[in-house]
């Protein structure tokens, strides 16, 4: 066995794992692995359960939203993503022709998120961005009145707040405002 052992260890076949980048992300992690909590039940997780809420108040407050927002810790951008576009699906009155708006710009983690949940890749509408890489709010407006003269609805529109090629950000909402119809 020990053998055995050795000699996997010199083919190299090891997992990667994403280290977080900040040292404050460090120190979370370690924390996290020392509750070793289990999160599936309020019995299970009550310490990392009351933790969650106590971030998201804290979040809230931060953006200015009410304290008892609701919302979920994910383990990141891909997982938010996912959530995201089930939830957004999931309220909409009518799934045949659901369709996910993103800029050109967008992280690969919404389309692959709209393919987990069974969105046909055609229902994924790239709008164009303009110089600064910002969803361009004309045209996300005209792929909205398309959709709608098609008799096509409902969808999500997926902003960001930067670039994920080119791993800019900017403050504040990219689309402006497209008055609803």
């Amino acid at each position: 066995m020990k053998d055995t052992a050795a000699a996997a260890s010199r083919h190299a076949a090891w997992r990667w794992t994403g280290a977080p980048l900040l040292v404050t992300g460090v120190a979370l992690a370690m924390w996290s692995a020392a509750l070793a909590g289990a999160g599936g039940s309020w019995l299970g997780g009550a310490t990392l359960s009351s933790l969650e809420l106590t971030v998201l108040r804290w979040v809230a407050e931060l953006v200015g939203y009410p304290t008892d927002t609701a919302g979920i810790l994910t383990s990141g951008g891909s997982m938010a993503n996912l959530g995201g576009l089930a939830a957004a699906r999931e309220r909409a009155p009518e799934r045949d022709g659901f369709r996910v708006y993103v800029s050109t710009e967008a992280h690969y983690s919404i389309a692959k998120a709209a393919r987990v949940l069974g969105i046909p890749a055609g229902h994924v509408v790239t709008v164009a961005v303009d110089g600064e890489q910002r969803m361009r709010v004309d045209a996300l407006a005209g792929e909205l009145a398309r959709a709608r003269d098609q008799g096509i609805g409902p969808g999500v529109v997926c902003a960001t707040a930067g670039a994920a090629a080119t791993s800019t950000t900017r403050r504040g909402c990219s689309t402006g405002c497209v008055p609803p119809s």
